[in-house]
């Protein structure tokens, strides 16, 4: 059984990921200022933020899949050896 933590983590990193792109995208349009350069370390530390929790929504439901498969297949197998 997932516990509510897991449940949310879907929706909370697809959440995430967009809201995290839109703040790269504000800093890029911020770095583009020629006084403002420093703004790319910015840019590159939201980017980097956002790809992980976008490729975190993308595999956590394998993972679960996984874990879910392994679990029943251990039950299936402790049920017919008893």
């Amino acid at each position: 059984m997932l516990g509510p933590g897991a449940r949310a983590s879907l929706p909370l990193a697809l959440v995430q990921s967009g809201a995290g792109e839109e703040v790269t995208a504000l800093a890029i349009q911020g770095a583009a200022r020629p006084s403002l350069g420093w703004l790319n370390v910015l840019v590159f530390l939201f980017f980097w933020n956002a790809m992980k929790f976008a490729w975190m929504a993308v595999l956590s439901f394998p993972l679960r899949l996984g874990r879910a498969l392994a679990r029943w297949f251990r039950r299936q197998g402790v049920a017919s050896a008893g």
